[in-house]
């Protein structure tokens, strides 16, 4: 089985990361997101999975009546566990990314950003060990060049996004 990956692309505005975003979908084994922030999802999505636990975990019992015979320690093992929780992140983020190309075979799934973020890889590379950064850098005066005539476009109503 191939052990599926996670890739991010980065760069500045105006640079080809979109056209690159384009050009990796269409190849039916690679579903990449466009700016939905995965690693806000990842934390999201391990905050709403642990909340419970941590909740447990984290109380102090308090008194009880003389009917009662659960203990703080009887009802976490009701609760998943945060330890079997985090390895599941990396699935549920793979599902996530997947959905959007859902009839292939997808091996590679990650998010295109918009913009150089060490903060984002940062946080992924907590759930995702080996992530991979694809960094695309375009010469800065074609990028300002590029966002004077988006500019103009849109000055004159020929670009409205």
């Amino acid at each position: 089985m191939i052990e599926p990956s996670v890739v991010l692309i980065t760069g500045s505005p105006r640079s080809g990361t979109t056209a690159l975003n384009f050009i990796l979908n269409s190849h039916p084994s690679i579903a990449i997101t466009n700016e939905v922030n995965l690693a806000k999802f990842v934390q999201d999505a391990e905050a709403l999975l642990t909340r419970r636990w941590v909740k447990a975990v984290g109380k102090e019992e308090r008194t009880k009546t003389s009917r009662e015979a659960w203990s703080n320690s009887d009802l976490i093992t009701s609760i998943p566990d945060t330890n079997v929780v985090k390895p599941l992140i990396k699935q549920l983020l793979f599902d996530y990314c997947k959905s959007i190309n859902i009839d292939s075979a997808t091996t590679v799934v990650g998010d295109k950003l918009p913009g150089y973020s060490s903060e984002t890889t940062r946080a992924l590379s907590l759930y995702i060990p080996k992530l991979k950064v694809i960094n695309v850098t375009r010469d800065p005066i074609s990028c300002v060049n590029s966002m004077m005539r988006r500019r103009e476009s849109f000055l004159v109503g020929k670009d409205d996004w």
